[in-house]
């Protein structure tokens, strides 16, 4: 940007000059060949909205200027996410500004959708990459497991593999899923030591579809609704989908884990 500012300076130097020697007429077309269309002599600022932090000057979900001077101490940490869902992952030591073209960054509702994301997080976390529960965790880290003793919906990415996630591990069961839709029926074994299960490939995965989880030794038979998720420009994209489509607590873990 600063070899930008002074070839423009050298241009208006040069411009003065002539313009000494040259008609009026003359010289308002030497300036318009010269100075590009649209020059503002500066890149404007954009809106940035926080989604983890280490410091408490900088709340999760709250929203600045990319011109704020952004002062971070020795190993503070600090994520945003502009408009374009660009994430801008910060840690100091660190001070100034954070560069971003404003005009590039198109108005589409992106930053108050995660607004809306952050706002609905209960957890007793101190910033949105730590979770805090007795007796171990309830939900998977990662944001695109299907919690196998949990109703609800789901989104998932077929582009992905689609896994199951159970808390306690300890022994082996049988596992029995059943799409809902159509009576088919699969068994399977979780083994122990297992938290995670690869979906079974016999059991083909339907957008809204619901499918019931009969895990041996369960009291309860959860059902579970899918929901595909469509291409999206990026991460943050995804997100906001997810929480429109029902997804709210898998959205949330997706901010969690963009970085």
């Amino acid at each position: 940007m600063s070899d930008r500012v002074e070839h423009n300076n050298s241009i208006y130097a040069y411009i003065r000059t002539t313009m000494k020697t040259l008609s009026q007429n003359t010289c308002m077309a030497l300036i318009a060949i010269l100075i590009p269309t649209g020059f503002t002599g500066a890149i404007s600022a954009a809106e940035l909205v926080v989604i983890a932090s280490s410091k408490s000057d900088y709340k999760v979900g709250q929203v600045f200027d990319s011109s704020s001077d952004f002062k971070l101490s020795n190993e503070a940490t600090l994520t945003l996410i502009s408009e374009s869902g660009k994430v801008f992952a910060l840690k100091g030591p660190r001070s100034g500004s954070i560069e971003v073209d404003g005009s590039a960054e198109k108005s589409g509702g992106l930053i108050p959708s995660i607004k809306n994301i952050l706002a609905g997080e209960k957890t007793e976390a101190t910033t949105l990459g730590v979770m805090r529960s007795i007796g171990g965790p309830k939900h998977p880290s990662d944001p695109w497991a299907i919690t196998a003793g949990e109703s609800g919906k789901y989104c998932i990415r077929l582009s992905k593999p689609v896994v199951l996630w159970r808390a306690n591990s300890k022994k082996t069961r049988k596992l029995i899923l059943i799409n809902l839709d159509n009576n088919h029926k699969v068994k399977t074994v979780w083994s122990s030591g297992q938290n995670i299960l690869y979906w079974p490939r016999l059991m083909p995965l339907v957008d809204g579809a619901t499918y019931r989880v009969d895990l041996a030794g369960e009291r309860t038979l959860p059902k579970l609704t899918v929901a595909m998720v469509p291409d999206q420009p990026t991460l943050a994209h995804a997100a906001v989908w997810m929480s429109q489509n029902g997804c709210q607590q898998q959205a949330l873990r997706l901010l969690q884990n963009i970085n």
